[in-house]
């Protein structure tokens, strides 16, 4: 079952007591027969931002004409190595 379904688990901030928006821990599991591509620890640098993993997680849904999530100051498309 969790081969078809994704969960995320994460927290907003990469240091509470400072409100930095650096190193925020995320941990996505499931969905190795949606694409993701499952057993690696990802660091991404310059923070690409939490909305290219949500456009990831779209398009692993099946909604792959959607390239954008909120705000673009981040770039758009997925995360690179997340999917298979």
């Amino acid at each position: 079952m969790l081969d078809n379904t994704i969960v995320l688990w994460g927290n907003e901030l990469g240091k509470g007591n400072t409100h930095q928006h650096t190193r925020i821990p995320l941990v996505l599991a499931g969905g190795s027969n949606m694409g993701i591509q499952t057993g690696q620890f990802l660091q991404f640098e310059g923070n690409p931002g939490n909305n290219r993993l949500l456009v990831s997680i779209l398009n692993a849904l099946g909604y792959d004409d959607i390239d954008t999530y909120g705000e673009l100051d981040n770039g758009t498309g997925g995360l690179d190595g997340l999917m298979a």
